[in-house]
């Protein structure tokens, strides 16, 4: 359940901060909602990866579709990568390992203050 939460607020708070903060924004989301919503950290990776990724793919394609791929065939022209298909796969990639490399960050972070018990007593 914390999984489908934590997916969720990370989805819902990209889509409106997105288009009014840099790039980079996605990744203090991820980083904030894994610190405030404490999970493992292969949910806290995935939770990340999924939201970002699936909104960055999602995105990609609506704006393909709306400029009729001039574009994007373009840019895959300029970085020598064939098709536009994988120019879009690329930048959701990107986008997908970047917020779940931050949501583990956030993962670990709050594990540095987190006491553990001693076994001795």
């Amino acid at each position: 359940m914390k999984f489908i939460i934590k997916l969720l607020l990370i989805l819902i708070a990209a889509i409106f901060i997105q288009p009014h903060t840099p790039w980079w924004s996605v990744m203090l989301i991820a980083f904030i909602v894994s610190i405030v919503i404490k999970t493992n950290w292969f949910s806290s990776f995935s939770c990340g990866f999924l939201a970002i990724g699936g909104l960055w793919l999602f995105m990609a394609i609506k704006i393909d579709q709306q400029t009729d791929s001039i574009l994007t065939n373009q840019i895959a022209s300029l970085f020598t990568i064939n098709g536009a298909t994988y120019l879009i796969l690329i930048s959701a990639s990107i986008g997908a390992f970047a917020a779940g490399f931050a949501g583990l960050t956030g993962h670990a972070f709050i594990k540095l203050f987190e006491k553990k018990k001693s076994p001795y007593y």
